[in-house]
């Protein structure tokens, strides 16, 4: 779990999706979800899909909820050594997918803190 100067603390859980910028063409392009907190997370991916100010599609499965759809805003865009990272803020989620998401990263957080006791 990371605290920081963010509104709430990010979880890193790492949720395979599919995503694709909202209103153009082509299909969805896989990537994965970290760093997830109340209000967004990080999308780590191979290809250079997204800018900042894009809205993203995401298609995942949930941890209790099974297929889920997420939209989000990109808030900034990084390169890194092995693709991207898009720092998401979530528009539209579902409630109990969002917290479904936060729950299975806390447990895995919490698992990995009492295994090192």
């Amino acid at each position: 779990m990371t605290t920081t100067d963010r509104r709430s603390p990010r979880f890193d859980l790492a949720l395979p999706c599919g995503y694709r910028v909202r209103g153009h063409e082509g299909g969805f392009v896989s990537g994965s979800l970290s760093d997830v907190s109340r209000q967004g997370s990080c999308l780590h991916t191979m290809a250079a899909v997204g800018d900042v100010n894009d809205t993203i599609e995401l298609r995942l499965v949930a941890p209790e909820q099974g297929a889920a759809e997420i939209v989000g805003e990109v808030m900034w865009k990084r390169k890194v050594a092995d693709g991207w990272e898009l720092g998401l803020e979530f528009r539209e989620i579902d409630p109990a997918v969002k917290w479904g998401i936060i729950d299975a990263a806390y447990q895995a957080w919490h698992d990995r803190v009492a295994t090192r006791k």
